[in-house]
């Protein structure tokens, strides 16, 4: 939905629809309605079962929000295995299972610090793999590439597309091919993407070939098809699938803290350094993603396939 809006905001914004001196404030106005219809709408949502279950302990509730959601009272399954994982957290803890980690007990816990590196060295190479400069300064791209600025929007807003197409790819893929391969795959081919976009951009900028900003234009479309396919998704919920429910909070808080913090520094620092390093700034995102993904490669189990009670018996068995 948010690569959905962001497409939309994009197309009009366009100089021809939205985008000008009188009619702006209507494309602000309109982003206030998916906020007005979620806000009447998530009152009659139920509570999240895991929640209900194995923090507040309220396994009616929990069963209750099962039914609701699955539309069938066959939730007998889900229910032992909530089950198995409460006896986890009970056998780890030693104490009270439902009281919630806080924010420092995330580093702790030896065996949640470890989970926690697991989860952030894929935030990490999201944020600096490059695509907020890609997506912040699409139209500036463009124009350097020869593009005038009423074509550098419309190509902004073939970027989005390409987001949108290959999120949707993702959502089909991602149980199937599963986790940790879905991510290399992502990785990979940002790394051939960036690299040749890198390469197009010299031979452009430095060798004045007309023929160069046509390749610089297909990398970057390949990249982003390479960035949505996980990268742009799975960092988000890994959390949710390898943290124990108490300590799904706290890592998830932290996870929102790593998505905005590196985030707002890569923003902040692109001008700068392409001001240094000119054509050679997307090096820099190559060698982050390069480093990213043998660390994932080294440490990062598979989960394909697995109920989340199985995944949290497999890194016990590697962490503990």
């Amino acid at each position: 939905m948010m690569v959905m809006g962001m497409l939309t905001a994009n197309v009009l914004g366009l100089p021809f629809l939205l985008g000008t001196e009188e009619r702006w404030f209507m494309l602000i106005t309109i982003q206030g309605i998916p906020v007005l219809v979620m806000c009447a709408f998530l009152p009659f949502c139920p509570d999240s079962p895991r929640r209900l279950f194995l923090t507040v302990g309220n396994k009616e509730g929990a069963v209750r929000a099962l039914v609701w959601l699955r539309g069938t009272t066959d939730v007998h399954v889900e229910i032992d295995q909530m089950n198995r994982e409460q006896t986890m957290m009970k056998e780890d803890s030693g104490k009270d299972d439902h009281k919630p980690v806080t924010l420092m007990g995330i580093f702790r816990d030896r065996y949640l610090r470890n989970i926690f590196w697991m989860c952030a060295v894929p935030m990490f190479a999201k944020q600096f793999s490059g695509y907020m400069c890609i997506f912040y300064y699409s139209t500036s791209i463009f124009n350097g590439v020869g593009l005038d600025h009423l074509y550098s929007g419309i190509a902004t807003c073939g970027v989005w597309a390409t987001y949108l197409v290959f999120s949707l790819v993702s959502m089909a893929l991602v149980d199937r091919a599963g986790r940790k391969t879905l991510l290399l795959i992502s990785h990979t081919g940002m790394i051939i993407g960036m690299s040749l976009f890198t390469v197009f951009m010299v031979l452009s900028g430095r060798y004045q070939l007309d023929w160069a900003k046509f390749g610089c234009a297909g990398s970057l479309f390949f990249y982003i098809a390479s960035y949505a396919i996980a990268s742009g998704s799975i960092p988000f919920f890994l959390p949710n699938e390898m943290f124990p429910q108490n300590a799904r909070t706290a890592a998830q808080t932290w996870n929102g803290v790593l998505c905005s913090g590196l985030g707002l520094i890569t923003s902040m620092l692109f001008p700068i350094v392409v001001f240094l390093l000119e054509e050679y700034t997307f090096l820099i995102f190559v060698a982050s993603m390069a480093l990213a993904t043998v660390y994932l490669i080294w440490k990062l189990p598979e989960t394909k396939g697995k109920s989340i009670d199985e995944i949290q018996t497999l890194l016990r068995r590697r962490l503990r």
